[in-house]
């Protein structure tokens, strides 16, 4: 799925459309599969919409800054979060 470089062609985006909207968000976790250091994206970006599809805002976090992985706790602080997309950057 990456070139030798690692880097995607096209970056791998998951979303999750919730079943009603969370009124509040103040931290998103994710678990990445351990053991392997190569496997994390080189930048993780998630990014929240109301239920209007409407971009509230993007998070950007650079994987060589977190230390709890293959735990990585992001906070958020958004409101009225319809859908969530999580974006692999590179690995």
């Amino acid at each position: 799925m990456t070139d030798d470089n690692g880097d995607y062609v096209i970056n791998p985006i998951l979303t999750v459309q919730l079943s009603s909207v969370a009124k509040n968000i103040e931290y998103l976790s994710i678990q990445f599969a351990g053991g392997i250091d190569t496997s994390y994206p080189k930048t993780f970006k998630i990014r929240t919409y109301n239920n209007s599809n409407e971009l509230i805002k993007e998070h950007i976090t650079d994987i060589a800054t977190q230390t709890g992985l293959p735990l990585m706790v992001v906070p958020i602080g958004d409101t009225n979060v319809w859908k969530v997309e999580f974006e692999f950057v590179g690995t």
